[in-house]
């Protein structure tokens, strides 16, 4: 089990990355393999896009096929920098937040599906930056979602957003994904004094804002203000970095009004899986699946084609988490973890200011606490 929690950290905290292989191809191939996605991704703009989360017409306005595709060397995730402590332009008080009181205080694992609900999951990827490195960008990922045209919850850290601005919002714009908090800087929501949570929830709420209103400023008079309305105002889930969080900090999050999404199935990206894998996963109808989206895992798209490929033909079909707990009920508990309770509480340790910092290379405790 601490092997499995382990990953998932590397997976969203970059430690320990992966090294790269410089592989020499023919030029022919090296066109033909460039090319192939991006047919696949202009197919993709076929698939008849949800417009709950977003606006294919904004985004067809704005991007087009081959600037939403991936590019090589996005996945690059920076090394050991000084603490990052610079927040939103303006400060971190949203401005068109629209929150609430939104369901039972605590964590939703998963979904209990009413019984005329078929076979459905959701798919989450989280997309994790520590105020001590930059993380990348997995294009791949989107792009086999978009091509398949496979709904998706995304969780995106509000540092994050505001180091990759481009991507952030032709995410917020696509109506194919929901967009979730993940907190400004991963802070550890069972360390951060209720001060520090409440603006690592805030900051990242107000980027989002600034990028929406960003992608409001580029579109041209032919298209319709009703059209950028569909792109949702503020972020009504949340996902806790590492899992963890404290009883004050809950009651911080329930009673800013969103919803805390954890998960009940841990993908693994550190290694390749199978279909027999995925077999004993223990997935089921109104299943919520972690995954991530930073190009840290090197693994995340082998695997996630494998889990697709194997739901599909078991007879499953994908939806957002909004849309998941709209089929039935939340099975919610009051602790976050991994996979059973207490697996996480290690990673307190794992790192510094309050869970925002990796330690640095000296292996000295930078000042700020935590």
């Amino acid at each position: 089990m601490a092997v499995v929690v382990a990953r998932v950290v590397r997976a969203c905290c970059g430690v320990f990355p992966v090294s790269s292989k410089s592989i020499v191809l023919p030029v022919i191939f090296v066109i033909f393999t460039a090319v192939l996605p991006m047919c696949g991704a202009a197919h993709a703009r076929d698939v008849s896009y949800n417009s709950k989360f977003g606006s294919r017409v904004v985004m067809d306005a704005i991007w087009t096929d081959v600037q939403l595709h991936g590019t090589e060397g996005e996945g690059k995730v920076s090394g050991y920098h000084q603490p990052d402590l610079t927040l939103p332009d303006g400060g971190c008080t949203p401005l068109w937040a629209q929150w609430g009181a939104n369901g039972k205080r605590g964590n939703i694992r998963s979904v209990s599906l009413r019984p005329d609900v078929g076979k459905v999951v959701a798919l989450t990827f989280d997309f994790c930056e520590l105020s001590t490195k930059t993380a990348g960008y997995d294009g791949r990922v989107i792009d086999f979602l978009r091509q398949r045209g496979i709904p998706a919850t995304l969780f995106l850290g509000g540092k994050w957003m505001k180091t990759h601005q481009e991507r952030a919002m032709q995410l917020i714009a696509d109506p194919l994904f929901e967009i979730g908090n993940h907190a400004w800087t991963h802070g550890n929501f069972a360390l951060l004094p209720v001060k520090d949570a409440t603006e690592q929830v805030m900051c990242t709420e107000r980027q989002y804002e600034i990028l929406r209103d960003a992608i409001g400023a580029r579109l041209h008079d032919g298209i319709s203000r009703e059209e950028f309305e569909k792109i949702p105002k503020s972020l009504s889930l949340f996902r806790l970095p590492y899992g963890r969080v404290a009883d004050a900090n809950l009651d911080l999050l329930h009673k800013i009004g969103v919803r805390v999404i954890q998960w009940n199935i841990v993908v693994p990206e550190w290694e390749r899986i199978s279909d027999k894998f995925v077999s004993g996963m223990g997935i089921r109808r109104g299943s919520i699946l972690l995954m991530h989206a930073t190009s840290v895992p090197p693994y995340t798209l082998e695997n996630l084609e494998v889990i697709v490929g194997f739901l599909q033909k078991e007879g499953y079909s994908f939806a957002t988490v909004t849309e998941l707990l709209d089929m039935g009920s939340p099975n919610v508990h009051t602790e976050g973890y991994f996979r059973h309770s207490g697996d996480n509480v290690f990673l307190d340790n794992r790192y510094v200011r309050y869970g925002t910092a990796h330690p640095p290379p000296s292996g000295s405790v930078p000042r700020g606490g935590g």
